[in-house]
């Protein structure tokens, strides 16, 4: 999966990131819905998932970032806009708060400025620090 999606996707950049995103997600129904394969009796992946009878029980834990940073929610797509520009992060986000760091300097695209508290929502005290992504 990894050689054919580097080969067919990866090789070919698109203009802008919502472009790959789209190729990306073309690629992805072609290879779960078309595509059989060998390690499951030649069917499509879609033929032989069955969603899990659990449901993920888990509790969105809360972020707490320091005063001075500036919080942005991850759009469903994983994106986020800060002085009025698009940036992709994640779709793995999506929903949960980030951090922007408004002191960064002019690389800030460079320097990663979002983060992720340490200790958020769990027990125990957060320090307000974050880990950088």
């Amino acid at each position: 999966m990894h050689r054919d999606i580097a080969f067919e996707v990866e090789a070919i950049a698109a203009a802008t990131a919502e472009d790959q995103q789209r190729a990306c997600d073309l690629w992805k129904a072609d290879f779960n819905n078309c595509r059989p394969h060998e390690a499951l009796g030649m069917k499509t992946p879609s033929q032989v998932y069955r969603p899990s009878a659990t449901s993920y029980a888990g509790k969105k834990i809360e972020l707490l970032y320091p005063e001075r940073m500036l919080v942005r929610t991850v759009s469903g797509r994983g994106f986020i806009k800060y002085r009025s520009t698009t940036i992709q992060l994640t779709e793995a986000l999506a929903g949960y708060p980030v951090a922007i760091d408004p002191h960064s300097g002019p690389g800030w695209q460079k320097t990663r400025p979002l983060t992720i508290p340490r200790n958020s929502g769990r027990s125990g005290a957060s320090n307000g620090r974050g880990d950088w992504i």
